[in-house]
């Protein structure tokens, strides 16, 4: 096989990714995505001339691109994040391929890449350089009927799922005996239709549970890179949340909830009364007692003395005192202000790793944000009423 042709498969790998990628994807072709980069990976192995490390790069350069170029609309940082992601998983499809070589240069060697890849995905949600926007498993996340069973497995089983369909589909390639190249394509044939099979007679044989509860979305209709961060005094985001809300709520209605950033006024959470956008939604639960706010918004507070080395905390220009930011959410119902903040960041947008410090006083993002948000070290609900109420932060 010639170069051009290996760039070609490895080029067919990257588009393949993207093609099957949620919002607009066609998710069945995930299951073919990785055939060509594993068919070339095959061909190496067995003594071809080619770099195994450089070809897959470049498929998941150009996966991670096309899947994720929205986050150069917050920070130029995006364009480190592509390149170190795709570097990270193409690392860890060459370790994959050199302990293939080394171990089991077969068929059987091929499922090597599993461990390796679920390794990888798993780090990515808990290490300081996270960004698991690019699990393979939430690929399924516009077919839900398709994976009920994520409810035991969790992204995980999607993640294996593919991989093993994938293995087994790029091995017929390389199969010349007919009785297992029927065996092969049987079998994966199988793995793709049962799962959805199963996961769709759940889905529709389940009954939901507990009491009904009327809940209302709203989005402010604003331009949210540009418009949503120059508002006017007079016509603040979170007014444009209320007015919409005024033509919606009923009696029944419990819960209004709006966008992560709604809120676009700092809030101190020592003098949270005080700040512009909590009097005017308290305004509008006054008139409905019945319902609660949950929003989205900045909050801030001190930093105790003596945490001052707390690699979160900031300081303020001038003086010796520091303080937190958060990306925090808000309940705010007819008697109190209930918040928790995020807990799982954003890199380079949100937080920076440790190890560069250097940066830790510098704008990063939009002018907004410097350095590393303050996380809750632990996900907990707010209540109301009789409700628990859990959010998901962006």
């Amino acid at each position: 096989m010639k170069k051009y042709q290996k760039l070609l498969m490895a080029v067919a790998s990257g588009l393949l990714l993207w093609a099957a990628w949620p919002v607009r994807g066609c998710a069945p072709l995930i299951f073919i995505a990785l055939v060509p980069i594993l068919y070339l990976e095959e061909r190496i192995s067995k003594g071809e001339k080619g770099h195994v490390f450089w070809l897959s790069f470049t498929a998941f350069l150009i996966w991670n691109v096309l899947t994720t170029w929205w986050v150069w609309n917050a920070t130029p940082a995006a364009t480190l994040a592509w390149i170190l992601n795709s570097l990270f998983m193409a690392t860890v499809f060459w370790a994959f391929h050199f302990t293939k070589m080394k171990l089991h240069n077969s068929f059987a060697g091929n499922f090597l890449l599993i461990p390796y890849w679920m390794a990888f995905e798993f780090l990515h949600y808990y290490w300081s350089a996270k960004w698991p926007w690019l699990s393979l498993g939430n690929v399924f996340s516009t077919c839900t009927t398709w994976i009920q069973w994520y409810s035991v497995t969790g992204v995980a089983g999607g993640t294996l799922w593919i991989l093993f369909v994938n293995i087994l589909i790029s091995s017929v390639l390389n199969t010349k005996n007919k009785k297992t190249l029927y065996w092969r394509i049987g079998i994966a044939i199988a793995l793709m239709v049962l799962p959805v099979i199963g996961s769709k007679i759940a889905y529709y044989r389940y009954e939901e549970k507990g009491i009904d509860t009327e809940v209302i979305v709203i989005q402010q209709n604003c331009d949210p890179w540009n418009e949503q961060f120059d508002e006017s005094f007079e016509d603040p985001t979170v007014q444009r949340n209320v007015n919409l809300a005024e033509t919606l709520v009923t009696p029944a209605t419990r819960f209004i909830v709006s966008s992560e950033s709604a809120i676009q006024e700092g809030i101190w959470i020592d003098h949270m009364q005080n700040a512009r956008a909590i009097k005017i939604l308290h305004g509008f639960i006054d008139k409905h007692p019945q319902c609660c706010f949950v929003i989205g918004g900045t909050t801030y507070e001190w930093v105790p003395k003596g945490m001052e080395d707390d690699f979160p905390a900031r300081k303020v220009e001038g003086t010796s005192k520091y303080y937190y930011a958060h990306n925090s959410a808000l309940l705010i119902d007819s008697t109190s202000v209930q918040y928790r903040n995020k807990s799982k960041l954003t890199p380079a947008v949100e937080a920076i790793p440790e190890w560069m410090g250097f940066l830790k006083n510098y704008s990063i993002t939009m002018g907004i944000a410097r350095g590393t948000l303050k996380t809750d070290p632990e996900p907990y609900t707010m209540v109301f009423g009789d409700h628990q109420v859990g959010v998901a932060i962006c």
